[in-house]
C-alpha cells in the first residue's frame, strides 16, 4: 500500500517517504483495529488524506517532498511553507 501511495504522489511530482517509526506506528494502529488489510488501508488513508487534498497547494509552494514521521501519524495535518 505504501508503494501505491508513493506512486500516486509521484504522479504529481511529490516524493512521499515514511520514516521507520512512522511505519511501525501505522502497523501497530492497524493491528489494534483487528480488521487486517482494511485497517492498514484506513490508517494510511487517514494519515495521507490531508496531503492528498493539498497536493496542488504543495506544488504551488514548490514542496516536492513529504516525509511522514511519528508526529504526522499522530496529527495528520498538511505541511505548508510560511506565506
Amino acid at each position: 500500500l505504501v508503494k501505491q501511495y508513493q506512486y500516486l504522489f509521484s504522479a504529481d511530482g511529490i516524493l512521499l517517504e515514511f520514516d521507520v517509526e512512522a511505519l511501525k506506528l501505522v502497523a501497530k494502529r492497524s493491528l489494534d483495529f483487528g480488521t487486517g488489510a482494511r485497517a492498514l488501508h484506513s490508517e494510511l488513508e487517514r494519515v495521507l488524506m490531508p496531503h492528498m487534498f493539498d497536493i496542488k497547494r504543495y506544488k504551488k509552494q514548490e514542496i516536492n517532498r513529504v516525509v511522514i514521521d511519528k508526529e504526522l501519524i499522530n496529527n495528520p495535518t498538511p505541511i505548508y511553507k510560511e506565506e
